[in-house]
């Protein structure tokens, strides 16, 4: 199950049916061996995402997606994933992609990290964005 929750602080305009999204993350999440028991996408802004980046890791700035793992020894995935719209409007803007292919990537790239995925290396990063991109082509 996906469940879906908007901060208080922003009215989003999603770019895709939340209905296809949860459908098209259970196809990427079965692509890397993975079934989806509880994860919950909150959307939220620079400011919410900055404070929940503050008290998980200590860092006070913003980003896009932050994922957080709660550990069931299975291959079910459980967890949270935190999205600041505000912020992923701005990558958009500095990538200069559309602003629906970005939603995509970021949602998919939090979803990686409950798989166990990472981008802390050149190495991870760029398998990270291989998974991505395959995912991506999954989506219709």
């Amino acid at each position: 199950m996906i469940l879906f929750e908007f901060s208080e602080s922003i009215q989003p305009e999603l770019p895709v049916d939340l209905k296809l999204l949860e459908a098209w993350l259970m196809r990427c999440a079965r692509r890397h061996r993975y079934e989806i028991s509880f994860v919950r996408y909150y959307f939220t802004d620079n400011r919410e995402i900055v404070q929940i980046n503050r008290e998980v890791f200590n860092r006070t700035y913003p980003t896009d997606v932050i994922s957080l793992y709660i550990p069931i020894f299975s291959q079910k995935l459980n967890g949270e994933i935190f999205i600041s719209i505000e912020q992923v409007v701005e990558n958009s803007r500095e990538y200069q992609v559309e602003y629906g292919m970005e939603f995509l990537r970021v949602a998919v790239h939090g979803l990686l990290h409950l798989c166990g995925y990472d981008d802390q290396t050149e190495e991870q990063r760029l398998l990270m964005r291989r998974y991505e991109d395959e995912c991506l082509s999954l989506f219709s």
